[in-house]
């Protein structure tokens, strides 16, 4: 991959500057005639459709309706990131057998997509344990997903640590959502220290999109204005979330498609 975990270094075909500046600012309809979401960066890495294991798909049903909705947006791959952590005390091997239970009611309904198993691991008290234990479930080869608490905040040192660790296990840490974290950005310098200890980020879709509010979205332009994003998700929970990404357009490259 082009983007090194260690150096800011990002993809050269991104553009950059005033006019990329002025796409930022005018998305999410930058361009009424762009592709659908799905079709430009064709993997979803970031979804909660995996039924009955966290906050996300609570029935066959809902599961199955949020991956035909992603199909329809051109996803051809989607991978599954339900929550590990103290709240949701799945393991990848339970996981794994919820994943494959449903891939078979996914073969029955006529699905014909690609389909991953990853999590989304809380950098909580009980993350050091899964590190331990690995391997952990990644996106691909070794890059892991990971979030940030919005109640228990982590001093920068702190973070920077965690970060190592999972590096020197041999992971590539990808941060979930950093424009969803409020107290970092007060000080805009833990966000280019998360950055600077080698974490790759994901910007959160519904973000564009004013789902979780303008300062999210204010949040989430000041970083693709950075060009630090190397990833995009859906971070999809529910069937009701879909009509966000109807009219949603993206002006930067991001690295989806190798995943």
């Amino acid at each position: 991959m082009k983007n090194s975990i260690y150096a800011h270094q990002y993809p050269t075909q991104t553009a950059s500057g005033p006019s990329q500046l002025l796409k930022n600012l005018l998305l999410p309809f930058f361009s009424s005639n762009s592709p659908q979401i799905g079709q430009q960066l064709q993997v979803d890495m970031h979804a909660h459709w995996l039924p009955g294991v966290d906050d996300g798909a609570q029935s066959d049903r809902e599961g199955l309706e949020m991956i035909r909705g992603l199909a329809a947006l051109g996803y051809r791959k989607l991978i599954a990131t339900p929550h590990i952590k103290t709240q949701y005390e799945n393991t990848p091997k339970m996981l794994k057998e919820f994943f494959d239970r449903f891939m078979k009611v996914v073969r029955k309904a006529g699905i014909d997509m690609e389909f991953g198993l990853a999590a989304e691991y809380m950098l909580d008290e009980g993350f050091e344990a899964h590190l331990k234990s690995g391997p952990l479930l990644t996106l691909k080869e070794n890059y892991v997903l990971v979030e940030l608490s919005h109640h228990n905040i982590q001093i920068l040192p702190a973070l920077q640590k965690t970060l190592f660790q999972i590096q020197l296990a041999g992971y590539k840490p990808v941060m979930a959502h950093p424009e969803r974290y409020g107290y970092y950005f007060e000080n805009f310098k833990t966000i280019e220290g998360l950055k600077d200890a080698g974490c790759l980020f994901q910007l959160n879709a519904m973000s564009l999109a004013g789902y979780e509010g303008k300062e999210v979205t204010k949040r989430a332009r000041k970083l693709l204005d950075q060009e630090w994003y190397e990833f995009v998700g859906t971070d999809l929970h529910t069937p009701r979330q879909l009509n966000y990404f109807n009219k949603l357009a993206l002006s930067q490259k991001f690295q989806n498609r190798d995943l």
